[in-house]
């Protein structure tokens, strides 16, 4: 049973729309250039003889012994590659490459005479079995995946002591029926193949307790499921059901129900029979409710509802005091239980996003409690309760983007252990100043609102590493964002900012930039100190006439986008010649507007570079520094 395959991830968020413009990435030569100019800076001489880092040895994975089987055109070669000190017991079979049918002959003829347990057949482009494998009796598991069978032999019945049976990614419509007199199979793979429905030879193996079914073309699963009575773990996700048999409630000792991605329109009752359940996934369905026999399910640990058609839940959900994860994304809810998040004690995950929430639930602070994640975007809401948080100690993300909020609660200051607070899209005029006791902070959206200016107090977020304020009405920012030193991300397109601070060239570990789409008109000198500077986004800036010298001191810059920012005192067949073209000129304009030659000539520049012109010249040559 692989826990990992059932897993709840929320929905990642797509790309923006809106496009910063033509972005130009910068060649090697102007990255040379830019790396030449600040050895200069920093250093009058160049050492040429310094030595290489060292690089640590990179050695391939040690190998666990087993069989190479060395396949060729007239015979198979078993090469025996242990370790002096080792034994490997069992014995096992591992073929590679393709096998022809008499190769597999003599592989079962090898098999049985070592008595290997495991057989592994996998990746060899076989599309049939020979007869002859009735032979390996002592087989407990055999594996056959990713090869191309259509059909299995009537004699693999006779593998009486097999335990696992691997047979995903074929090309298998139905199973013999001699599987039945398989007794002591427990895993069955049938993954990744052409079923239409369940093998009837299936639900006679009543031993079964793992049965993986995903990515087949089942449509509808037969009565006699409820014979599995030993059965744990059952995988039929990404079918093509409509219904569960009300059988399925027969089976006490399912602990694991995998059925998202089907098109179920209803559970049955009996579901809630299934009371040793810990983990339920019906996310991707068309369910419009869920039956209040689910408040029976006294175990379970996840539950994965999200992207149906629910208007409603059971309030005797509220007796699932064990769930840890309550996904409901992607429904029509308008409202829950009274109170039934409160009932939930361990809850660690609510996910109510892509619903249609008015407002929070009812329950106060104690239904967060135990919550470390809580995901509430794209719904109604106007308002978040004051003192909502209180209790939520171990709250570490807060998404609450895409909604109709208009302020912050006056206690926001407490909302203290929270690391990551996504509030775009909403239409917040004014931040608190409070945000400042939001010490652990390290993620903080605020795009697509109409903020007008940020509080100064943002410079107190000590451990902020990513800023989004893109799309509002700021007119400047606060020369305190000097102090976040560990800010990698800085995002203030489309806005209506005339400068940047200063301050800026404290960011001593900023790589992304983006000061697009606003009315700048010049950049800061202290720039040309981001020397972990990736991206600059400087586009659709009508008023930008110029760049500073100091912008080729970027040395680990490596896009920009200048695109519709007219740049008129920079010659247009440079600016035609793109960003790279740009920084190269940047680079040897800075070397030749020195204290010691203002205004002297790049001439060495010039001979190295026959296709300046006499404009280059004059530009470089008379520039202001």
């Amino acid at each position: 049973m692989d826990a990992k395959e059932f897993e709840f991830r929320p929905t990642k968020e797509g790309a923006r729309s809106k496009s910063p413009g033509v972005i130009g990435r910068l060649s090697n030569f102007a990255r040379s250039k830019t790396r030449h100019s600040l050895n200069e800076k920093t250093s009058n001489s160049t050492t040429f003889n310094e030595k290489p880092k060292k690089v640590e040895e990179c050695r391939p994975p040690q190998r666990l012994p087993h069989f190479h089987i060395a396949i060729s055109n007239l015979h198979i070669m078993v090469e025996r590659c242990l370790h002096s000190s080792l034994t490997c017991q069992p014995m096992i079979c591992l073929l590679e490459g393709t096998v022809r049918r008499r190769d597999l002959h003599r592989e079962f003829q090898r098999c049985r005479d070592n008595h290997d347990l495991r057989l592994d057949l996998s990746s060899n482009d076989i599309t049939s079995i020979p007869s002859s494998i009735r032979d390996l009796t002592q087989l407990t598991e055999l594996f056959l995946y990713k090869n191309k069978l259509t059909q299995l032999p009537h004699e693999l019945g006779n593998l009486v002591s097999l335990r696992k049976l691997g047979l995903s990614e074929n090309a298998l419509c139905s199973l013999p029926d001699s599987l039945a007199t398989l007794t002591q199979l427990e895993t069955l793979d049938l993954r990744h193949n052409k079923l239409t429905e369940i093998p009837p030879v299936i639900y006679r193996i009543t031993s079964l307790e793992t049965l993986w079914l995903r990515y087949n073309r089942i449509v509808s699963i037969d009565e006699d499921i409820g014979n599995l009575s030993k059965l744990k773990m059952i995988d039929l996700r990404e079918n093509k059901i409509h219904s569960l048999p009300a059988s399925i409630g027969k089976i006490h000792s399912l602990v694991v129900c995998l059925l998202s991605y089907n098109h179920l329109s209803k559970v049955p009752d009996e579901l809630g029979l299934c009371i040793s359940l810990t983990q339920l996934d019906l996310q991707h369905n068309d369910l419009i409710e869920l039956p209040e026999t689910m408040g029976k399910l006294k175990n379970l640990v996840r539950l994965g509802i999200r992207y149906n058609k629910l208007r409603s839940l059971p309030a005797s959900l509220e007796n699932c005091t064990q769930l840890e994860e309550f996904i409901v994304e992607g429904n029509h809810l308008q409202q829950l239980p009274d109170a039934m998040l409160t009932c939930l004690p361990k809850l660690r995950t609510v996910n109510l996003s892509r619903n249609e929430l008015a407002g929070f639930p009812q329950g106060g602070p104690q239904q967060f409690a135990a919550a470390v994640t809580i995901n509430m975007e794209h719904n109604r809401i106007n308002k978040i309760p004051i003192g909502i948080f209180s209790r939520a100690s171990g709250l570490t993300k807060l998404n609450l983007k895409e909604n109709e909020l208009l302020s912050l609660p006056l206690d926001m200051g407490s909302w203290t252990s929270i690391t990551e607070l996504n509030l775009s899209t909403n239409q917040l005029k004014v931040l608190p100043e409070d945000i400042e006791k939001l010490v652990n902070l390290e993620i903080l959206v605020l795009s697509n609102n109409q903020l007008k200016k940020m509080p100064a107090q943002i410079g107190n977020l000590k451990k902020l590493r990513e800023l989004d304020l893109e799309e509002n009405d700021l007119e400047t920012i606060p020369s305190e964002i000097g102090f976040l030193l560990l800010l990698t991300k800085l995002w203030v397109q489309s806005n209506k900012l005339v400068s940047l601070p200063r301050t800026i060239g404290n960011l001593a570990s900023l790589q992304d930039l983006r000061v697009g789409e606003n009315s700048l008109s010049s950049l800061p000198e202290e720039i040309g100190h981001l020397d972990c500077l990736k991206s600059l986004y400087l586009n659709d800036n009508p008023s930008l006439h110029n760049l500073p010298f100091e912008l080729a001191l970027c040395s680990s810059l490596e896009i920009m986008s200048i695109e519709n920012c007219p740049l008129s005192q920079i010659p247009p067949e440079i600016t035609a010649g793109g960003p790279s073209l740009v920084i190269q000129c940047l680079t040897e304009g800075r070397r030749g507007a020195t204290p010691d030659r203002p205004r002297s000539p790049i001439c060495y520049w010039l001979r190295s570079e026959p296709y300046a012109s006499h404009r280059y010249l004059k530009w470089l040559s008379y520039r202001p520094s």
